[in-house]
């Protein structure tokens, strides 16, 4: 049987390298997929697996920011780094029209769990970002924000306090002092608790008293994904 880091290896070395692609790989996240292999290699070695995803699970989001309607009995939850290439993609390619068809309509309500990968320098303060936006009630904007900045290095983060409507200083003042760094913290274990790594991820089921039972569905889906998965389930 071919060992999982041989098979992986095997991926590997099938994958074009930018001078050879027409959608061109780009450096980092080539970096991202041999640092990936390495941690395998680790575990592997070790004698460890992964935990594994569940087909089916629950996840409190209790804490989590959510939009669309209190009444919406169909709760999807994403699983996301803001400095994650493939979360990205779904926010472009697919989030617009969800939101559109169903959130935006009263059918679904939508949660965004943060896990952001210790790689993506980034990634964490973002999270706390949007949370100190959502103090003044700018998460979403934040989320946007985040999602299609060309850059996220501490400046372009700064620059969330001075849009339009925020009190520049307050947000400042909470991202400077990490309030939401606890916050952000608990958020990632949550998902990790429940064996989810993969960015982007997405529970969609059915709402429960603290947050969401349903099926787990890893990637940056197209929207028919989603769209069997809704209307697969009671309204």
């Amino acid at each position: 049987m071919i060992s999982r880091f041989a098979l992986a290896v095997g991926i590997l070395a099938a994958t074009c390298r930018p001078a050879q692609c027409g959608d061109p790989v780009t450096s980092k996240q080539m970096d991202e997929v041999i640092d990936e292999l390495r941690r395998i290699r680790i575990l592997l070695e070790a004698g460890a697996r992964p935990a594994p995803v569940a087909a089916r699970t629950t996840l409190d989001l209790s804490k989590a920011p959510w939009m669309g309607s209190k009444d919406a009995s169909v709760v999807i939850a994403e699983i996301m780094d803001y400095e994650c290439s493939y979360c990205r993609r779904f926010y472009s390619t697919t989030f617009p029209d969800l939101k559109k068809l169903y959130i935006d309509t009263g059918r679904v309500r939508f949660y965004v769990i943060d896990l952001p990968l210790k790689e993506h320098t980034h990634a964490l303060l973002a999270a706390e970002a949007a949370r100190c936006a959502a103090e003044q009630g700018g998460f979403w904007e934040a989320y946007h924000f985040l999602m299609s900045s060309a850059s996220l290095d501490e400046t372009a983060i700064a620059e969330l306090g001075r849009r339009r409507g925020m009190d520049e200083n307050r947000f400042n003042l909470c991202l400077t002092s990490r309030k939401y760094e606890q916050n952000v913290l608990e958020s990632a274990a949550e998902a990790s608790s429940k064996g989810i790594s993969a960015r982007p991820s997405f529970v969609i089921g059915q709402a429960t008293a603290t947050g969401v039972e349903g099926d787990v569905v890893v990637g940056a889906k197209p929207l028919g994904v989603f769209q069997r998965q809704i209307d697969a389930l009671p309204h």
